[in-house]
């Protein structure tokens, strides 16, 4: 059995991975700096497991308030797609996206389970990815 050093409090952990949801809200550019205060990453999904487990503890953090929280998905003017924040392409298949005409100034979060489009100057949640230990 792997073990793997333990999250802070009130950071979730799966495998090397932890992951912290914002306990105030802030439109998706902010976020960013806000993880980044943390010694932590926007989060960037890649791969199904890990969306599932996000979208699962996104309904149990604040599953009866529709909350909702920021990715790091956007839509790139210039490029004319959905990219991260870090310059890469959408890889997840199952990533399906609510919401995607008219995708100027739009960015992705979660609410109820799902992956919805919003304006990036609205306010959601963050989260935030650290990874504490690698192979």
């Amino acid at each position: 059995v792997q073990r793997y050093p333990i999250c802070s409090s009130s950071w979730h952990q799966r495998g090397k991975n932890c992951y912290y949801f914002s306990r105030d809200t802030h439109p998706w550019e902010k976020c960013n700096h806000y993880c980044t205060g943390l010694e932590s990453s926007f989060l960037k999904l890649n791969m199904e497991e890990e969306m599932n487990f996000v979208i699962k503890l996104s309904k149990m953090q604040y599953g009866l308030f529709q909350a909702k929280f920021w990715i790091s998905l956007y839509y790139n003017k210039e490029q004319l797609k959905w990219v991260w924040l870090d310059g890469t392409d959408v890889t997840l298949q199952k990533l399906q996206i609510q919401g995607l005409e008219n995708a100027n100034n739009k960015c992705a979060l979660i609410k109820v389970g799902q992956v919805i489009v919003e304006d990036c100057q609205n306010n959601g949640y963050c989260i935030c990815k650290k990874i504490i230990y690698s192979d």
